[in-house]
Formats: structure tokens, C-alpha cells, sequence
């Protein structure tokens, strides 16, 4: 898990909550996230060695997900619907809205 994070965190495999917030299902590059490394070439190259090599897919492409930070109250602290496959909240803007501090991603490579 992530050090100095206690919480829980969730999965929604049968795409409930996914379709309650109103994410979006379409295939889009829209955005640009600051943690997205590869190009759509790239990264349809790396999902395709993935099947081969583990036999399994990660999901639906078409599937954008989002960011949601919602305390024990259900009350949505932070909300982020990605509009596109690189349109992504960055990790330390989520860390800093847990009060968890920031990662050093040059630091770890």
C-alpha cells in the first residue's frame, strides 16, 4: 500500500458506482495527465504483450474512469470525471487532498 495511508481502498467490478457518478464511456485521448508515459500507440502495444504474456486484459478500453475522495460520511471531498484516457488528477493533488505527502517520482526511477 502507500506509506502513511491508513484508509481503505475500493474497486467497483461490477461498474455500479461507475455508472452512478456518470463516468464516461467512450474512446478518447482528451487531456494531459502528468503521470500518462506512453502515447496510445505505445501503451495499445503494452496491453497487447500483457494478454499475451499473462493470458488476461485489464478491461475496457472505452471505460474513463475518474478520481473520488469520499469521507466515512459519503460526503465527496474531491470529484474528477477523466474526459479522456490521459485526463487524469495528478497522484500528489490526490496525496495532498489526504494529507499524505507528496512523492518524489524523479526521486524513484
Amino acid at each position: 500500500m502507500l506509506p502513511g495511508y491508513s484508509g481503505e481502498v475500493f474497486s467497483d467490478e461490477a461498474r455500479l458506482v461507475y455508472q452512478a457518478l456518470g463516468l464516461k464511456y467512450a474512446l478518447s485521448r482528451k487531456g494531459e495527465g502528468a503521470q500518462t508515459k506512453s502515447s496510445a500507440a505505445g501503451g495499445a502495444l503494452k496491453s497487447t504483450w500483457l494478454i499475451v504474456k499473462n493470458g488476461s486484459t485489464q478491461g475496457d478500453v472505452r471505460q474513463q474512469g475518474g478520481e473520488f475522495i469520499i469521507n466515512t460520511d459519503g460526503d465527496v471531498l474531491f470529484g474528477h470525471q477523466d474526459a479522456g484516457s490521459q485526463d487524469h488528477t495528478a497522484i500528489n493533488t490526490l496525496l495532498e487532498k489526504v494529507g499524505v505527502a507528496p512523492v518524489d517520482f524523479k526521486a524513484s526511477k
